[in-house]
């Protein structure tokens, strides 16, 4: 628009001077118009001037434009540019924005995976101990048992008072006579059976003294029979004895029952028990 307004006023101005150069044709000779002429050659004059400076602003403004012009340029440029620069950078973060997903969430599997693992360690740790627990219970149970089956064991124990025995009664041994390495023995005296209390391969022997004719008796060991014995088989007074091993473990009962009603004893109705190993 500036450069459009200097050249319609140097156009203006370009007219004029050819106006005042055509009155200048007109003779200076003639007395009125020689100062007119005067007038208008120095109005030329000031015209030239001024349509020079003119053409010098227009040239600057020319110039001005043209470096304006060349700045917008490289405004532009540099304004593509940075556009470019900010869409790839846009891009980049983008793809960083994807890659941190990915790792967050390649972090979180391995939490679970590390948390999963952690518990495996802890629960093999638990079955470890309750391993070590139980070898460590189990060899002082196999100890106490090797220091049970090797001490000493043996009682003897008889009838205290003579009287009829029924079929299937428990003959009582309440008089303990001998004894080394029982414990309860007490409870012998009680009940007249002998209950184990250390395992081992025991020996057995039950001598009954008796009167009846068929008369017979067992040995048994938890109510299973080790053995039978006759004693004899009319009605005069006969001794029988029954001999037996067995494999015991603590809390085994050996009782010995009537397999007949009978007369028995006493003195020399006994039973007798050795730990031999």
């Amino acid at each position: 628009m500036l450069h459009t307004n200097v050249v319609l006023s140097a156009c203006l101005l370009c007219s004029l001077f050819l106006q005042n150069s055509a009155q200048s044709t007109v003779t200076p000779n003639h007395p009125d118009l020689h100062g007119e002429y005067l007038a208008i050659k120095k109005q030329q004059h000031e015209t030239l001037k001024l349509l020079t400076s003119l053409q010098q602003t227009v040239t600057a403004l020319q110039t001005q434009v043209k470096a304006v012009s060349v700045k917008t340029f490289i405004l532009d440029s540099n304004e593509r540019v940075r556009t470019n620069a900010i869409d790839v950078l846009y891009n980049k973060t983008f793809e960083t924005e994807k890659v941190l997903t990915s790792l967050e969430v390649q972090t979180q599997q391995l939490k679970e995976q590390l948390e999963l693992n952690r518990n495996e360690t802890s629960a093999h740790e638990a079955t470890l101990q309750e391993i070590t627990r139980t070898g460590i219970v189990t060899h002082e149970t196999l100890n106490k048992q090797i220091a049970l089956s090797q001490e000493r064991v043996a009682v003897t124990m008889c009838v205290s008072t003579d009287g009829e025995r029924q079929n299937r009664q428990i003959i009582r041994f309440d008089e303990i006579r001998f004894h080394i390495g029982i414990l309860n023995f007490s409870a012998i005296r009680s009940s007249g059976v002998f209950t184990t209390e250390k395992p081992g391969l025991y020996h057995i022997s039950a001598v009954i003294n008796g009167r009846k004719a068929n008369a017979q008796f067992s040995i048994h060991v938890n109510g299973n029979t080790l053995s039978t014995l006759r004693m004899s088989s009319n009605d005069f007074i006969a001794t029988g004895t029954s001999v037996v091993v067995a494999e015991l473990q603590i809390g085994d009962v050996i009782t010995v029952t009537a397999d007949s009603t009978f007369q028995v004893y006493t003195h020399w109705s006994c039973m007798t028990i050795v730990k031999i190993d």
